[in-house]
């Protein structure tokens, strides 16, 4: 890795990092485990309708339940080797910003290490807008879409 050119390390959050759908299961109090998920479908996973999702999905959000979730195994070691490495790491994430102050907390309770917190909706747009591509190492997303995204983009 050259001395000279920074190389950013952006990662996801829900999915990557933190083991949101376990804790929204948890959560909507529905009899299903991580097992039931066969889909991204949310509400099929909880097996409620979209309406109850939604409200749920709402609720979960506005009480900062997601601060509970728990760490995905193996995921800070990652992170903890790519700094050591001398990558920046540049966590990204789908989430709203009112929810910026609540994910820091659960970022710096859970040991993760980071060197900038980005929300943002369109993940690739933003980091096409924002960053020289060739300082771009590597993103991780557990969203497939968004990969396929950011090789288009550039």
């Amino acid at each position: 890795m050259s001395k000279f050119l920074v190389k950013f390390a952006f990662i996801d959050i829900d999915g990557v990092l933190c083991d949101l759908l376990t804790r929204y299961i948890k959560f909507s109090r529905q009899p299903k485990s991580l097992e039931d998920a066969k889909t991204y479908n949310l509400h099929e996973t909880i097996g409620v309708s979209e309406d109850m999702h939604r409200v749920l999905w709402r609720s979960f959000w506005d009480t900062c339940d997601y601060k509970k979730a728990s760490v995905i195994p193996g995921s800070r070691l990652a992170i903890n080797t790519l700094k050591a490495l001398g990558y920046e790491i540049v966590v990204i994430t789908s989430r709203k910003a009112p929810c910026r102050e609540g994910t820091m907390e659960w970022l710096h309770a859970n040991e993760i290490p980071f060197d900038q917190l980005v929300h943002s909706d369109q993940k690739p747009k933003y980091i096409v807008e924002n960053y020289q591509s060739e300082s771009v190492a590597f993103i991780v997303d557990d969203h497939p879409e968004t990969i396929i995204e950011a090789a288009k983009v550039g």
